[in-house]
């Protein structure tokens, strides 16, 4: 199936640096993190999305979606191209990291300096209909913003797949939401998330949300 499709009508916004923002990159100085088993590594916190945010309108209306969205991936090793899951209290601002050791992954990278300590205001922008990938020449458009430019953090709407279409089911049965989706930064004197630019190659990430569970399950992607 095309990566491209004349049904891709819904705008979502880009998750942008800025000023009076109540997402936060860099979240992870707001939550406790808990693995259930023994893993090679605790993941980054890389945003804090505040689901009340005004700028979403009405996209979020149901009684089921929490106030914020930890956005979590493992950055230190290659963990992050393979299934990662966890599940998140908002309440109590609790991570609970489901996804144990998995064979065959490599320990360190040269990622360790993509997160930093310091935390940073963000705020939302609202896509227009060009960055939807509703032709197959909007698809190629947006793939330079996407991956290696400033539109790489996509949160709601239409996705930006950089292969094919994914689903993904909840343990309760229930089909997840494709909600936030980031690829790789372009060159900024300003980061996102640390003091280095958001890289992993030609690759991508997609968190798929199960509302009422307060899970999240993230899938990689790869050219």
């Amino acid at each position: 199936m095309k990566p491209w499709n004349k049904a891709y009508t819904e705008a979502g916004w880009f998750v942008r640096r800025g000023i009076g923002g109540s997402s936060v990159a860099n979240g992870r100085l707001n939550w406790t993190i808990a693995a259930s088993s023994v893993a090679m590594e605790l993941p980054s916190v890389l945003l804090d999305i505040d689901l009340r945010d005004p700028a979403l309108g009405s996209a979020l209306s149901s009684s089921d979606v929490p106030s914020r969205l930890p956005v979590m991936t493992c950055v230190k090793s290659d963990l992050w191209e393979h299934r990662q899951e966890y599940t998140f209290v908002d309440d109590a601002k609790e991570i609970r990291w489901i996804s144990a050791l998995t064979n065959g992954a490599r320990a360190g990278s040269t990622n360790d300096m993509l997160v930093g300590s310091d935390q940073r205001s963000l705020v939302l922008e609202r896509m227009t209909d060009t960055d939807l990938p509703t032709t197959e020449a909007r698809y190629w458009a947006i793939g330079e913003r996407f991956l290696g430019g400033n539109d790489f953090v996509r949160l709601l709407g239409s996705p930006y797949w950089l292969t094919e279409p994914m689903r993904c089911k909840c343990s309760c049965g229930g089909e997840m939401k494709m909600t936030v989706c980031v690829g790789s930064e372009g060159a900024t004197r300003e980061p996102l998330f640390g003091h280095e630019p958001f890289f992993i190659g030609e690759a991508a990430l997609y968190w798929f949300v199960c509302w009422p569970c307060r899970r999240v399950v993230v899938l990689p992607q790869s050219t």
